[in-house]
């Protein structure tokens, strides 16, 4: 079974989108959808979006200062909220993400919702290791082992598959993850099976170890 994860977001932080995007899409039972790189030309945006929301099971919104601005994000997060006022499994589960000195308004405040603090972590990787973790933790044995396995793709030669046996039991859990900061290299060695090429994981973020934060 996959998860589709919306993405809200401001154009403005499309970096920050891109990178969450990123990040998700090398785990095998997550599929997030991020609006700029899935519209087809001539097509509805509002059907579209209001369709990808109906068939999410987890949205994360950017709460940054754009995306508090921002009445796209807005009007998604409140459409998301409106299908799970009509019954609680038929929209997808919010999960925040913002700044401590934000203070969004309306159905999702930080005195309704548990927001993911940005600021929190001196990383971004562990904001992004502590989004893996609420999904993880909100998904039928989502904290089992061998629920989430990274999906990896060859830097040489874009081959694809699993992670080695050894490291099957799935991802890290949450402590392990917020731990690796403190640690000079958070990594998972894999070799591909087809050229036999090294990649090193960042544990907190599923991309290759030397991937830039986007700030």
């Amino acid at each position: 079974m996959t998860y589709k994860v919306f993405i809200a977001y401001s154009g403005e932080d499309n970096d920050v989108a891109e990178y969450v995007h990123k990040c998700l899409s090398r785990i095998n039972e997550i599929t997030p959808y991020k609006a700029e790189l899935s519209q087809e030309y001539g097509e509805n945006f509002k059907q579209r979006i209001q369709k990808e929301l109906s068939s999410s099971k987890f949205m994360i919104v950017l709460f940054t200062e754009n995306g508090n601005r921002s009445q796209w994000v807005n009007q998604e997060t409140g459409f998301a909220q409106s299908l799970r006022f009509q019954r609680a499994d038929s929209g997808p589960l919010i999960i925040p993400v913002s700044y401590s000195e934000i203070q969004p308004k309306g159905f999702i405040t930080k005195d309704t919702t548990d927001f993911l603090l940005i600021d929190k972590w001196s990383s971004f990787k562990l904001v992004v290791a502590t989004l893996i973790f609420t999904i993880r933790k909100h998904v039928n044995r989502g904290l089992e082992a061998g629920v989430f396995h990274i999906k990896l793709r060859c830097t040489n030669c874009s081959g694809e598959a699993g992670l080695p046996y050894e490291w099957q039991e799935g991802i890290p859990d949450h402590e392990s993850m917020v731990k690796a900061v403190d640690i000079d290299r958070p990594v998972v060695p894999y070799v591909c099976p087809r050229c036999r090429s090294e990649i090193k994981i960042d544990i907190r973020t599923m991309l290759p170890y030397e991937a830039n934060e986007p700030f």
